[in-house]
């Protein structure tokens, strides 16, 4: 995804991941919220993937954005 600070001429890439509940749903809300900030326009974002757990294997799988 890329981000838009409306106060100054930058970007920022964040990834998100959820691996719990409804995984979709979360990511969705987190973009919601990021949009709704005064000072942010989300104005790009990747393909959702599903993807295994690294490390403690003994999870649900995540969803996962990047950009």
């Amino acid at each position: 995804m890329t981000i838009h600070s409306t106060s100054e001429a930058s970007e920022a890439y964040i990834a998100l991941g959820a691996n719990l509940g409804d995984r979709e749903g979360t990511l969705k809300e987190a973009l919601n919220r990021l949009n709704q900030h005064a000072g942010i326009e989300v104005v790009r974002c990747s393909s959702v993937y599903e993807t295994e757990p690294v490390g403690y294997l003994d999870q649900p799988q995540f969803l996962n954005m990047a950009g």
